[in-house]
Order: structure tokens, then C-alpha cells, then sequence
């Protein structure tokens, strides 16, 4: 992204409720394709849909939403909850 996020926020899995860590492991899905020749375009047409990217297991996850916004939410040790959002 070329621009500031709009928004960033992160919260420690123990400081939210259930419904905000179901919430972040939810993944919309969408109508429209990301951009052409993207990596979110070579997985999804690679695996059919978007998922989460383990970089280590149990250690650091993300997942990149596109619509109608661009958000990435990152997961690490299972403990820190991050999302950070651009709404233009």
C-alpha cells in the first residue's frame, strides 16, 4: 500500500472477548478477484479461496481481506492480535 493505514490496532488474546478472536479468524468472503498477479491472486487461484499464511506454525500467522477495504490481520504466538486497515 502506497498510503498510511487508516487504522492499526492490536490486543493481547487475553484483553478481548470471544466473539472479537472469532471475529479475527473469520474470513470474508468475497466477489472480486485482488489485484492480477498479486501473491493474494496466485493463492486464491492457487487454492480456490483466501486463507490464512502460517509463516511458523503456532508462531505467526496473517491473512489479507480485500473488500471492499484492504485489511491484514496478523496473529502471533497465538497470544498478540493485530489488524491494520485501509479504508481508502
Amino acid at each position: 500500500m502506497h498510503e498510511e493505514p487508516t487504522y492499526t490496532t492490536f490486543a493481547f488474546k487475553g484483553q478481548v472477548g470471544e466473539s472479537i478472536i472469532k471475529k479475527i479468524n473469520h474470513i470474508s468472503k468475497c466477489d472480486i478477484y485482488p489485484e492480477v498477479a498479486s501473491r493474494l491472486h496466485q493463492r486464491i487461484v492457487e487454492d480456490g479461496e483466501n486463507s490464512w499464511l502460517s509463516i511458523q506454525d503456532g508462531k505467526y500467522r496473517y491473512v489479507v481481506e480485500y473488500s471492499p477495504h484492504v485489511r491484514v490481520r496478523i496473529v502471533i504466538g497465538e497470544i498478540l492480535l493485530g489488524e491494520i486497515g485501509w479504508d481508502n
